[in-house]
């Protein structure tokens, strides 16, 4: 994600896992992506449909208060990242994300464990 992104899917996202299921998952040396996000997300919550709210500690303000961002390390970013919005338009309003910039992929591996 360039400067200019709003970061609305890093700001604030769902996904199935808890902060103590990332950490386990994480203890797979195989599983780089699971020890990333337990790195990385933050303020994570327990919403009322069972999934836990995350923010990424990764994305960067232009400036503090900014409407806009970017990734801190984008060329590293996992594949629940890269992978986003998983072949469909994206839902936050006022998005900046080019959907033509995006080819169709499939969802990332930590979303396909939670199936």
């Amino acid at each position: 994600m360039s400067s200019g992104c709003t970061g609305h899917c890093c700001a604030s996202f769902c996904i199935p896992q808890s902060p103590a299921q990332l950490a386990e998952m994480a203890l797979d040396p195989d599983d780089l992506d699971a020890a990333f996000l337990r790195d990385a997300l933050v303020d994570a919550e327990l919403l009322f449909d069972g999934r836990w709210g995350y923010e990424c500690r990764h994305f960067v303000r232009d400036e503090p208060g900014a409407r806009t961002g970017r990734c801190s390390v984008y060329e590293a970013r996992p594949a629940m990242c890269r992978d986003y919005p998983y072949g469909k338009p994206c839902t936050h309003p006022g998005c900046t994300l080019d959907p033509d910039a995006r080819p169709d992929v499939v969802v990332g591996a930590l979303l396909r464990r939670a199936r």
